[in-house]
């Protein structure tokens, strides 16, 4: 099928409206010009013009000229190349937006090189391998914004992918400095792998240096000191009723502090955080009578 074939059948097709078939020169010079384009910009896989010819078909938002010219055509080139298992389009995509894609992503979480390396591993497989009776995800792209940008949400996915992954298969955190919340006086306490202990570690510290004094105190002399309720409400003049509040209250306040120090540092949402960490029942006492 040559483009003026292409234009005349994309203009025939449902929907599109009466007339046009007046544009369909302009439509197929549009075509044409986009696809001498992708190929002067790669010329070893001007070997696959025809088919792409018909790809770049299948993408257009609209049978029009304007369409055409905002399909980015050199990348979309690229990735229909590679998704037919052609050499130099997956070492391109592969050297130009893969390698170090994961790594990025991954900065200031710690994560080990051997780790990453697999990670990337994962993604080149993600992109290229195709599963039986499907083409490759790389295949899936088409030409709306940047092929670097597409290939780069599929790196960040891969990132998320890997700590999940990674934080269900870790050993309990032995510092056990995060909980994640209270209910019905119980904490829950989230134990996370060893590449975001130090950033958890931070993160807590920097929310109890943020309590104030009385808040650190009424901490120290129940959790570390042992003082129970009624001890307390003793202590310090008031019901035990109030003592308790007080005490879920500053827990509360800590945890929420940590929560934001941490995504602070991570740069991931509440949502995300709540994702990556793995669930199991404890007590914040033990983290605080290491600190206090």
């Amino acid at each position: 099928m040559n483009a003026l074939e292409l234009a005349a059948t994309l203009l025939r097709a449902p929907g599109v409206s009466p007339g046009a078939e007046a544009d369909v020169s302009l439509l197929a010079n549009g075509l044409t010009s986009a696809v001498e384009r992708a190929c002067l910009a790669h010329p070893a896989l001007a070997k696959h013009r025809d088919p792409f010819l018909v790809r770049l078909g299948e993408v257009l938002e609209a049978p029009t000229p304007e369409a055409v010219a905002k399909v980015k055509a050199e990348d979309l080139l690229l990735a229909f190349a590679a998704a037919r298992g052609d050499t130099y389009a997956v070492t391109t995509i592969e050297r130009e937006h893969v390698r170090g894609s994961a790594a990025g992503r991954l900065r200031g979480q710690r994560f080990l090189p051997d780790e990453i390396a697999e990670i990337e591993q994962g993604l080149r497989e993600h992109l290229f391998v195709a599963k039986p009776g499907t083409q490759p995800k790389i295949g899936q792209y088409a030409g709306k914004g940047d092929l670097g940008g597409w290939v780069a949400v599929s790196a960040t996915r891969a990132a998320l992918r890997a700590r999940k992954r990674t934080s269900r298969e870790v050993a309990v955190d032995e510092s056990g400095v995060l909980a994640k919340h209270v209910a019905h006086k119980d904490l829950e306490l989230d134990f996370v792998k060893e590449a975001y202990r130090p950033a958890f570690k931070e993160a807590f510290h920097e929310a109890l240096a943020s309590l104030d004094a009385r808040e650190r105190l009424l901490l120290k002399q129940h959790a570390v000191d042992g003082l129970g309720i009624d001890a307390l409400g003793e202590l310090h003049g008031v019901h035990r009723a109030t003592a308790a509040r007080w005490i879920a209250k500053v827990r509360e306040d800590l945890l929420e502090r940590t929560r934001e120090a941490f995504q602070k540092r991570m740069n991931v949402g509440r949502a995300e955080f709540e994702s990556l960490l793995r669930l199991a029942r404890s007590q914040l006492d033990v983290s605080l009578r290491r600190v206090l």
